[in-house]
């Protein structure tokens, strides 16, 4: 028995090794970010609207809720960036080079220079994405995306040239990185995390969130493409199906929760702090980092689900 031991733990070692992982980093709170650019979480509440239910292709997130970010890069040779993973839409942004300079936000932050990449690709198709302050625009440009070291091939994001409300110009984070479902995705571009399951690079449709909920620690936590890492929670997963794959949306069937009916919906949201939203388009919860930091979150694109353990 005691010989299975050594090999036991060459397997699990393996294993770890063939996940991908992206160093997250914590940026200040939210409440203190809105505060310092002037918006309340009354105005966050006002972005859900019916569309939300209707099959509606629009992305329901508002970032200036997100609270970690990690590094990603663009193009060879590489221009860096920080991102914000979202589970709340689908699409990668990031600023241009060529907006403006009365675009405030994109002047004090990384921008992309498509004429320094020798691996750019021309689109131009338009690009939008509406928010409670505005709408996101810029145009589509394809290139190499690499995220955890791993090269994405002909990946096609979005080049912001114009960024509303005050919120993006206080932000941390240059862009975001969507990682819901592919079915959400303005001009049906496929997200980075589907190209790396279709190009071979991760072996599993699945990611995870560890969220260092330590205030002290440099490492804000991880997100592992590719499967879980059991060192960062304890016990099994206990998991919820997702009843519309397009969010991360699923429905608490028992009223555990005061604020959450029986034909409730809850969304986990990765990129937003924890609200309520009261009827008629709720209720409804998201689940943001306050949660994900005391429950270990599995999303499982494979199975269709979304899973949690109770972190280390």
């Amino acid at each position: 028995m005691w010989r299975l031991l050594p090999w036991l733990a060459f397997i699990l070692t393996l294993s770890n090794a063939s996940l991908l992982r992206i160093p997250m980093h914590k940026i200040p709170t939210v409440r203190t970010t809105l505060k310092e650019v002037g918006t309340e979480v009354h105005q966050v509440r006002l972005r859900y609207t019916s569309s939300f239910y209707d099959g509606s292709p629009e992305p329901l997130s508002n970032y200036m809720d997100a609270q970690y970010y990690g590094e990603i890069t663009i193009g060879k040779p590489p221009q860096k960036f920080n991102v914000v993973f979202d589970t709340g839409s689908s699409n990668l942004w990031i600023p241009s080079k060529k907006c403006h300079y009365t675009n405030i936000a994109c002047l004090l932050h990384n921008k992309y220079d498509s004429k320094k990449s020798q691996t750019y690709k021309q689109n131009g198709t338009e690009f939008a994405i509406r928010y409670g302050s505005g709408s996101l625009s810029g145009f589509l440009s394809t290139d190499v995306v690499t995220l955890a070291g791993i090269d994405i091939k002909d990946q096609t994001f979005a080049e912001a040239m114009s960024e509303p409300g005050l919120a993006f110009v206080a932000a941390k984070f240059d862009g975001i990185l969507g990682m819901a479902y592919e079915r959400i995705a303005v001009d049906g571009v496929k997200p980075p995390f589907n190209n790396m399951y279709d190009q071979g690079l991760i072996s599993q449709k699945i990611f995870s969130f560890y969220l260092n909920r330590d205030p002290q620690a440099n490492l804000g936590g991880e997100m592992i493409l590719g499967g879980s890492d059991p060192e960062h929670y304890e016990g099994d997963f206990t998991y919820v199906p997702v009843d519309r794959q397009a969010y991360w949306q699923f429905k608490m069937d028992k009223p555990s929760y005061v604020y959450v009916s029986q034909f409730g919906k809850t969304i986990c949201i990765s990129g937003f702090m924890g609200i309520d939203i009261p009827p008629p388009n709720g209720p409804l919860w998201i689940l943001g980092d306050v949660f994900i930091g005391r429950f270990y979150t599995e999303f499982d694109m494979e199975n269709n689900r979304v899973g949690f353990a109770i972190a280390k």
